[in-house]
């Protein structure tokens, strides 16, 4: 059995459980951190979910994130600029709404894990105020977080960081996180075991399986070595979904995983690009954009 082979063979797929995959980047380098890595990169030849493998170490990623404001890279949050942080954050909360039929006065608790400044937790505070929320992430508690959240220090990447939460809520997301992780398959299992009976399971991440991740291959803004880990296709983050909540016992009244549009600055997503007249294009100026993105939803039975 050659090298690649065998690498292959002790890797395995945390959306579908496949063993059968297969190299498609070798060597590769973060881009905006150089000099860490190199990484390799699988695809699962049975759901298209793509792994990183071997997986950065605990200390690597510490190490990354430290640098790191909280949750992105300090360059990044320039580029964003004081609302654009927020556009898809919007999105994600109207989208929670409606699932949930949620109105501005509808009381309710809610549980945000890989919260990062807190920008979805204050629009979550702004557009339900009568709910309740906590609000938790890697790193000490972010300077704009609201008053009224809830904050807690916590790795995500714990086997069982549920516990730590050592509380339920109606409704429990996470938005840009689950492709950070370093299993997300218990990631997801633990954020089930936060979830009220009848509550809501929200996430939105990388779709490994969209059309901008196969024209652009490397140069998707999302492809980003040793920091997006995994990023899952519709077929491997339903598989995975289906897992965890039968074994949990619980069943699924509805389930989905379907490709979604978010709403970009322009100016961000030029700079990403490296594009020359970037600078030119006004900060406010906002569209919804086929950037890749991958919603994943379920709602559990009473």
């Amino acid at each position: 059995m050659d090298s690649e082979a065998a690498n292959a063979s002790s890797c395995v797929c945390f959306y579908c459980g496949s063993h059968a995959l297969k190299l498609t980047h070798t060597g590769v380098y973060h881009k905006y951190k150089p000099g860490y890595g190199p990484f390799d990169f699988y695809e699962c030849t049975n759901c298209g979910s793509g792994i990183t493998y071997p997986m950065p170490s605990n200390e690597a990623l510490a190490a990354l994130y430290q640098g790191y404001s909280d949750g992105l890279p300090e360059a990044t949050r320039e580029d964003l600029g004081p609302e654009g942080g927020e556009l898809w954050h919007g999105d994600a909360v109207k989208r929670i709404g409606a699932l949930k039929r949620f109105t501005p006065a509808s009381p309710f608790t809610w549980i945000e894990m890989g919260a990062g400044a807190g920008e979805m937790a204050r629009l979550m505070s702004e557009s339900f105020p009568n709910a309740k929320g906590l609000a938790a992430d890697l790193h000490e508690h972010p300077a704009k977080l609201p008053a009224n959240v809830e904050w807690k220090q916590i790795d995500l990447n714990l086997p069982t960081f549920h516990e730590l939460v050592d509380r339920k809520a109606d409704v429990v997301y996470a938005t840009g996180v689950w492709e950070h992780v370093q299993r997300p398959d218990l990631f997801a299992q633990n954020m089930i075991k936060l979830l009220n009976p009848s509550g809501l399971f929200y996430l939105l991440c990388p779709n490994y399986d969209s059309l901008a991740r196969k024209i652009l291959d490397t140069k998707w803004p999302y492809f980003t070595p040793g920091e997006h880990l995994t990023m899952p296709t519709p077929k491997g983050a339903l598989a995975c979904f289906k897992r965890i909540t039968n074994e949990a016992g619980l069943f699924a009244v509805q389930m989905n995983s379907r490709p979604r549009m978010l709403s970009y600055s322009i100016y961000y997503t030029a700079k990403r690009f490296g594009l020359p007249f970037a600078n030119l294009i006004p900060r406010s100026l906002a569209a919804p954009l086929p950037s890749g993105a991958l919603e994943n939803w379920a709602i559990i039975a009473p």
